[in-house]
């Protein structure tokens, strides 16, 4: 029963790390929104969601509070991508095509769910497989951002 006990209390501790996390997100996002601009917001979100999933590839199991301080940063730095992939999305087409704009962004993005499932078993391959094949479109993304930031610069921002 104890370790029963155990294991229920590491499953809740972890949800309240989640929850903890979470919750001052949309102010920090609210916050920092129109002091840094829209592309460098977008930007940090992919860039740091890529490098934690990097990072989580080659973190040894050994060290929990690492693995956790690198989950709960790719999962904060992911609700703020997603959050403004939305934003920009809607404020970057007219009006008449507003809502078929997101409405395709949105079944795009649900391609990537409906893969999801299929990238979990490429750990029997190799280890970090999985967190590779997630980080590296997201570092992508964060540098093409980027690319977009320095070349085209922060007008319209």
């Amino acid at each position: 029963p104890s370790h029963l006990f155990q294991i229920l209390l590491e499953r809740l501790s972890i949800f309240i790390y989640i929850f903890v996390t979470d919750l001052p997100l949309p102010f920090i996002y609210l916050f920092t929104l129109n002091r840094i601009g829209r592309r460098p917001m977008i930007f940090l979100g992919h860039f740091l969601l890529g490098s934690s999933c990097l990072a989580l590839a080659f973190v040894p199991k050994t060290d929990p509070n690492l693995t956790l301080a690198f989950y709960l940063l790719g999962k904060a730095s992911s609700t703020i991508a997603i959050s403004m992939v939305f934003l920009v999305t809607s404020e970057l087409y007219p009006t008449n095509l507003r809502t078929q704009a997101v409405g395709s962004c949105s079944t795009i993005s649900r391609v990537g769910c409906l893969l999801a499932p299929f990238i979990a078993p490429l750990a029997k391959v190799w280890q970090p497989l999985p967190l590779l094949v997630l980080g590296g479109p997201a570092i992508l993304s964060g540098m093409n951002i980027f690319a977009n930031i320095l070349f085209i610069g922060l007008e319209g921002d």
